[in-house]
């Protein structure tokens, strides 16, 4: 569990060796996510009675480094919606994928994981939300539930309706992945200096 410690040895002296080892290859924040993950194995150990002493209990989480949200703001935002509206040589409609991409991201405050598997099935437009189908796997249970759609959007939900498939799709209709978002936000941070599209969610928050 811990280096080559099976669980019913491991001493709180082992969690903070560990946890030193951990810091030389990730940042602190995700430190304590490993942590917090080892311990929920050393819980479950000690109610199945593998193991009859919780070293948690003498053990202490490294501080969590906390980090400035960073939210877009008014200008920026403006100018993102001025960028995506825009035509471009090749594409008409301009960058129209991203603008509808961005309003999901900004109104909804979706994870991108989240929008990129949003399906129209999950559009309950007689209650006007949208029900969170699949997320990051550590925020599964939490994040899978219904997310209301603000008044602000839901005239474009009506107008995009359609009975099934993808509710966010790329410039040509295929599936949005982590390269359709990688492309994107390069292409953006050419016109918007320091765009990400995990801003979007800052700034909804």
């Amino acid at each position: 569990v811990v280096g080559d410690r099976p669980l019913d040895a491991v001493r709180d002296t082992d969690l903070k060796l560990y946890a030193r080892h951990l810091e030389g290859r990730v940042g602190r924040t995700s430190v304590r996510s490993y942590m917090r993950q080892l311990g929920m194995l050393v819980h479950f150990g000690v109610r199945k009675g593998w193991i009859r002493f919780d070293p948690r209990l003498t053990y202490r989480l490294p501080k969590e480094e906390l980090k400035e949200p960073d939210p877009f703001s008014k200008e920026e935002l403006a100018r993102f919606f001025e960028i995506v509206r825009a035509p471009v040589r090749g594409h008409g409609r301009g960058w129209n994928h991203m603008e509808w991409i961005g309003t999901g991201l900004l109104h909804l405050g979706l994870r991108s994981i989240e929008l990129m598997h949003a399906e129209w099935e999950d559009v309950n437009f007689e209650d006007r939300f949208l029900y969170v189908r699949r997320s990051h796997p550590n925020k599964m249970p939490q994040a899978c539930q219904n997310q209301p759609i603000p008044d602000a959007v839901w005239p474009l939900f009506l107008a995009r309706r359609k009975e099934k498939g993808l509710v966010w799709a790329s410039y040509f209709g295929e599936p949005v992945t982590p390269g359709v978002l990688h492309r994107g936000r390069e292409s953006l941070q050419k016109q918007l200096p320091g765009f990400r599209w995990k801003r979007f969610r800052k700034t909804f928050a």
